[in-house]
């Protein structure tokens, strides 16, 4: 499930991103719209990358403890 939402959230980062520094010779409004929607992907983006690293960490850690 996180990979195709990790996938949609970085299209839309870049995507919005690109957008965002086109609109602003166009349309500010337009450019603050996009400018926001990319902030809030980027901040949901790092939130689920920090997520799945916690849950790596957590599995490495009971990895440690086998005796070979």
């Amino acid at each position: 499930m996180y990979q195709k939402t990790k996938y949609i959230l970085i299209i839309l980062t870049v995507v919005s991103q690109i957008s965002a520094i086109i609109s602003i010779f166009f349309d500010i409004i337009l450019a603050i719209f996009l400018a926001i929607i990319y902030a809030i992907s980027l901040i949901i983006l790092i939130g689920l990358f920090i997520s799945e690293r916690r849950q790596e960490k957590k599995e490495e850690i009971s990895y440690d403890d086998l005796d070979y």
